[in-house]
């Protein structure tokens, strides 16, 4: 009897240890919080890649194509909502003299901000657009360059570690600009205009092109109103000339 009781209690130790054993093989969760994806991205390698961007969306079906040929994989919903952003505000375009040796873009559709890149003369200029703040950055020291022109708006840049900050509100957002230099005199923002993309047509010509258009628009409605009043001057005329008498027998 006690060794019947002995092998029970020795089967009951080793049922415990099983279970202890397969415990220890649940495999880990690997869902947790800590796992998170990658920011949903849009790069341009030009300013070209951005007129094409806007100027697909004339319509659904042509911006839906274009979508599919970015590099970045990204939905239409964050495609259209990476474009409203960009075309509500003026964008930094360079002086047609001035040749960039360097331009970069990239639209962060997770975290709702643009930057762009030029490098010019080894000096780099970035702006980035902040489109969920309008809080202007805070500086400690005065400004090194006060009431700078950038187009039509006015920033003062501060001198931080070999780099010059600055930063203005346009509508409600906030454009910050930086100048990654350790000589202020080289810092040349004139040659910076900032124009609406959402200007430019379907042919990626630009505000040029469609001024173009609308001056050869009234050149031929203005020559279309001559030829009209000098073909009523004719017709007047014929009916106004004197009849000649007609001859009797």
């Amino acid at each position: 009897m006690k060794k019947y009781i002995s092998f029970m209690i020795v089967i009951f130790m080793l049922s415990l240890l099983s279970n202890q054993t397969g415990a220890s093989h649940i495999p880990a969760d690997n869902t947790s919080s800590n796992f998170s994806s990658p920011p949903v991205m849009i790069a341009f390698s030009s300013v070209e890649e951005i007129k094409e961007f806007v100027t697909a969306s004339q319509s659904d079906r042509m911006f839906e194509e274009h979508i599919k040929t970015l590099e970045t994989m990204v939905s239409v919903q964050d495609a259209k909502k990476a474009l409203a952003n960009i075309i509500s505000l003026p964008f930094p375009l360079i002086s047609t003299n001035v040749q960039p040796t360097d331009f970069s873009a990239l639209y962060n559709v997770t975290y709702n901000y643009f930057q762009v890149y030029y490098t010019v003369d080894n000096c780099k200029y970035k702006f980035y657009y902040d489109y969920n703040s309008t809080a202007e950055s805070e500086y400690d020291d005065a400004p090194v360059l006060k009431d700078v022109k950038l187009g039509d708006y006015l920033v003062n840049l501060y001198l931080e570690e070999d780099c010059l900050n600055g930063s203005f509100r346009i509508n409600n957002s906030r454009v910050d600009v930086a100048v990654y230099t350790t000589n202020p005199e080289n810092v040349d923002l004139d040659m910076f205009s900032f124009n609406y993309l959402r200007n430019y047509d379907i042919f990626g010509n630009g505000p040029i092109f469609a001024i173009l258009l609308s001056m050869a628009s009234v050149i031929i409605i203005s020559v279309t109103v001559v030829l009209i009043i000098r073909k009523k001057k004719k017709k007047a005329a014929v009916t106004t000339a004197p009849q000649q008498p007609e001859q009797t027998a």
